[in-house]
């Protein structure tokens, strides 16, 4: 221990490393802890690391990474969140019963209370609200749901690889609420279906197959 009543509650606990005024300062009995930075892990606690001042300050929950200052700093008397990883100043700040977070960046998740499972990665990026749960968020382009396993992009996918692919037997590459669809822009060749099967094109209104200028389009069937 080395600061103003650093790990100065400690009795029976063990492998506690207290750095900074009143680090580790509530710390009786727990185990394993790592306390670094003016009031960082100031409950009786284990398996903590907390550096940054007031980091973990509150919680009395174990299994816990910040870093940063005020990183899971908490709710005195609420916060018992475990299994979480705060890594930014302020992230995860306000954070009572919810664990397994793993929020990145300068006030990630700052508005999280009681939702657990989160990942957030992003500066100043909150969840979509203090209680939710399972959600993924990087950098406000990419969001998802961690349990159904959806995600949504927030802008233009760009792919660098020249398969888009599914191991599903259905696959719905666009919702209904898609009202003009424009595709292969500079294609010569469009293959579409396999060479079995039927392949179906058609709305409510009109469908209509153009050929250019200078070409040819030919439609053939073997049916009808």
């Amino acid at each position: 221990a080395f600061g103003s009543a650093a790990l100065d509650a400690v009795v029976g606990g063990n492998y506690n490393v207290g750095i900074g005024s009143d680090a580790g300062g509530g710390i009786a009995g727990g185990t394993g802890n790592t306390a670094v930075g003016a009031s960082a892990l100031m409950q009786n606690t284990s398996w903590n690391t907390a550096v940054g001042r007031a980091a973990l300050q509150y919680t009395t929950g174990s299994d816990n990474v910040a870093i940063g200052a005020t990183a899971g700093t908490g709710v005195n008397g609420s916060s018992t969140f475990t299994n979480s990883v705060l890594v930014g100043s302020e992230a995860g700040q306000a954070l009572t019963t919810g664990g397994s977070n793993i929020l990145l960046g300068f006030q990630a998740g700052k508005n999280l209370t009681t939702g657990a499972n989160n990942i957030i990665i992003g500066t100043s990026l909150n969840a979509s609200a203090a209680g939710v749960s399972n959600e993924l968020r990087i950098g406000g382009v990419l969001q998802g749901n961690t349990s159904t396993l959806a995600a949504q992009f927030n802008g233009t996918l760009a792919v660098a690889g020249n398969t888009l692919s599914t191991t599903q037997t259905t696959f719905n590459l666009l919702n209904t609420t898609a009202t003009t669809v424009n595709a292969f822009g500079a294609a010569t060749a469009i293959n579409i279906g396999g060479s079995s099967g039927v392949a179906t094109f058609g709305n409510s209104g009109s469908f209509t197959l153009q050929g250019s200028t200078n070409g040819n389009l030919t439609v053939s069937s073997k049916g009808t």
